[in-house]
């Protein structure tokens, strides 16, 4: 049912655009769909630049979405430094409020009272000069290790998966640093599921969904990115689960020193700020963002 429900927008949508585009020419207040957005900005040069006569602030739709497009270096910066707090939420896609991930990420809360205290321990505990200093070593050590396989490829005549090797590499520098454990190795199926889960994560958050410009699709879920995210968010979140559980029991005996002990020392306080949700939803934007 999806993909004829998809087709048949996208023509609604292509017609109305179009009978509209022939009797006036699109200005900067003209709200667009979806489709007819992607049309506009692939005609912009037949249609004689349009685009230069937008004004340097301006308001388009895409579908029930609202955007500003800031078309002037000086908007840009007075929208940046006078008005920052005003510009900073945003829309929260459909993949996102998978587990209620929007309510815990940074990525997509406010910037209120939560969203600054996930920034400020991301500050101190993550981007501090002193953790960063501390993870230079091992940051050298996949470098180097990357360097060793891409050598080892050429010596075997052996072609490499460029974008595989950089999400892995990327991937075990990120675990590394939060878990001290690699979960990935090149050319092996060992850590496939892992690779699948953190893979499928992105790939649902980075798909344009159509629920999101039109918000009576989102309870149908046409291109079920909705359930696909929610599949894979529990599956991961259950990862997180098994290694908080095994790090807690042997925080008596071995201690780590990596950011998931610093997040479990924060959460062991009394007056704790931060609970086990926001743990995890920050160790999944951590993974999936860094």
């Amino acid at each position: 049912m999806g993909y004829w429900l998809i087709e048949l927008i996208e023509c609604v949508s292509i017609s109305v655009y179009v009978a509209g585009l022939i009797c006036h020419p699109p200005h900067a207040e003209a709200g667009v769909g979806l489709c007819a957005s992607a049309i506009l900005r692939m005609r912009t040069s037949a249609r004689g630049g349009w685009m230069q006569r937008l004004s340097p602030a301006s308001c388009a739709e895409a579908g029930h979405l609202n955007v500003v497009v800031v078309s002037s270096p000086e908007i840009a910066k007075d929208v940046l430094q006078k008005y920052g707090q005003v510009f900073s939420s945003r829309s929260v896609p459909g993949a996102a409020m998978s587990n209620q991930h929007n309510k815990f990420s940074m990525v997509w809360l406010p910037a209120e009272d939560q969203w600054r205290k996930l920034r400020r321990i991301c500050k101190e505990q993550m981007f501090s000069t002193l953790r960063l200093d501390a993870s230079w070593d091992l940051r050298l050590e996949k470098l180097l290790k990357l360097g060793d396989f891409v050598n080892q490829c050429s010596v075997n005549g052996q072609a490499v998966n460029i974008g595989e090797t950089a999400f892995i590499t990327s991937l075990n520098l990120m675990t590394a640093t939060l878990f001290s454990v690699e979960f990935a190795e090149f050319n092996s199926d060992s850590s496939q599921e892992f690779k699948e889960v953190v893979w499928g994560v992105m790939e649902c958050h980075g798909t344009p969904n159509i629920a999101d410009y039109f918000p009576v699709l989102k309870y149908l879920d046409p291109q079920g990115i909705l359930r696909r995210s929610k599949f894979y968010f529990e599956k991961l979140f259950a990862i997180f689960d098994g290694i908080i559980d095994e790090r807690l029991k042997s925080r008596g005996t071995s201690v780590k020193n990596d950011l998931l002990d610093a997040l479990l020392d924060l959460n062991q306080k009394p007056d704790s700020e931060l609970s086990r949700d926001d743990i995890k939803h920050l160790l999944l934007v951590c993974i999936l963002f860094a």
